[in-house]
């Protein structure tokens, strides 16, 4: 009896992992929907679908990237930062997310983890701050 209840969890786990996806997905999109260019026009409403997407799926380090640049847009830099932190916990080489974790940490006044995240956004390819920081005499 024990192994039929166990079996039928696991198979109703197979089989509704794709339906959390399709929706967290869906979630995703209606937040990109809000995007103006690289800002959205809405980011509590973007803040607000970007959270039911991480609560379908909470590895979805995308959805934790979006939702931070939405706190971003509103300069709550803090909530943005531990948004980028779970990016990056969940997808480590994430450059983006380290190089938005930066330019947050800078706009709180925080050079030395800034411009450390601006060094590690560069390794991973995306440089623009810290090009940016160091032009500033903010970074060396």
């Amino acid at each position: 009896m024990h192994k039929i209840i166990v079996y039928i969890f696991l198979v109703s786990i197979f089989l509704c992992s794709p339906a959390l996806s399709i929706a967290s997905e869906n979630w995703l999109n209606k937040a990109d929907a809000l995007i103006k260019g690289d800002k959205y026009s809405d980011s509590k409403k973007a803040i607000k679908y970007l959270s039911k997407a991480i609560k379908l799926k909470p590895g979805y380090a995308e959805a934790y990237y979006k939702r931070g640049n939405a706190y971003d847009d509103l300069g709550q830099y803090q909530w943005a930062i531990e948004d980028y932190n779970k990016a990056i916990n969940l997808k480590p080489g994430y450059a983006k997310a380290y190089h938005n974790r930066g330019v947050a940490y800078l706009n709180q006044g925080k050079k030395k983890h800034g411009c450390s995240d601006a060094q590690k956004a560069c390794s991973l390819g995306e440089c623009k701050v810290l090009e940016w920081a160091k032009g500033k005499g903010i970074c060396r």
